[in-house]
Formats: C-alpha cells, sequence, structure tokens
C-alpha cells in the first residue's frame, strides 16, 4: 500500500464510479466524473487529506481530518471511501496517518444496503462502536 499521486488518478477513477453507483444511485444521487476529478487530487495535495491505494490499484481508501463539528478543538477522521480489494488493509494505514496528523478518532460509513452486518462485524473487530445512523431521503 502506499500514497496515491496524481498519476492513480485515471486508475482509481473507475472505482469512485462503481462506488458511487453501489451507494448513492438507489436516491438518484448519480456519479459525476468532473467532481472525483477534484476530490482525489483534495485528498493528496491538502495536509489534512489522505489517499491510499495499493500496488496494483485495485483498493482505493480516502479521508480528510478535521475539527469536530461540536469541538474544534477535537480532530477527527472521516472516511469518504474504502472501496475495493484489500481496502481493509488500507483504512489501517489511514488510521495511523490520521493519528499522525493529530486525529483522535475516525469515522467510517456503512451502507445499509451494501453488506452492512458484515462490514459492521468487520468494524467492531477492529475497535469501532456503532455511534450514529443516518438516513437518507430523496425529496421531490
Amino acid at each position: 500500500m502506499r500514497d496515491a499521486d496524481v498519476d492513480d488518478i485515471p486508475y482509481l477513477l473507475p472505482m469512485a464510479k462503481e462506488f458511487v453507483t453501489k451507494a448513492y444511485s438507489r436516491i438518484n444521487v448519480p456519479y459525476d466524473e468532473e467532481s472525483c476529478k477534484a476530490l482525489l487530487p483534495r485528498l493528496i495535495d491538502e495536509e489534512n487529506g489522505i489517499l491510499l491505494t495499493n500496488a496494483d490499484r485495485t483498493a482505493m481508501f480516502g479521508c480528510f481530518v478535521h475539527p469536530w463539528h461540536f469541538n474544534q478543538n477535537y480532530q477527527t477522521a472521516t472516511e469518504m471511501f474504502m472501496w475495493g480489494e484489500g481496502a481493509l488493509k488500507l483504512k489501517d494505514r489511514g488510521e495511523e496517518m490520521a493519528f499522525e496528523l493529530g486525529a483522535g478518532s475516525m469515522n467510517l460509513g456503512n451502507q445499509e444496503h451494501m453488506r452492512s452486518a458484515a462490514l459492521g462485524r468487520v468494524y467492531r473487530m477492529s475497535g469501532y462502536v456503532p455511534s450514529e445512523n443516518i438516513f437518507i431521503k430523496e425529496l421531490p
């Protein structure tokens, strides 16, 4: 595993498309290539961004370290995506990097319709505890 760089972006975009389509098309949030082309370099360039991939570019993990919204003195990391074969190993490295950037916690998403129970068990085995459920409604 390694830090991703701009040369990796063309390889990561198909994974981004697959993730966004599977995660959000059910509520009619389409994949937008330009948005992803803007997000990935931010994760590379911004000092609070983390973008990791593996040697064969078949997995990716991205997160931002930022102040907690209710306590600006406390840094947390929020996972944006974790996708592909070997992504859990990337998550482990992402946790280390987030800690090095000052994060005291990491927030991971768990899409209810995407093997949520299995992923929840994996998260628990990694020391995570359930904290909050987010409900999404498509507005007219």
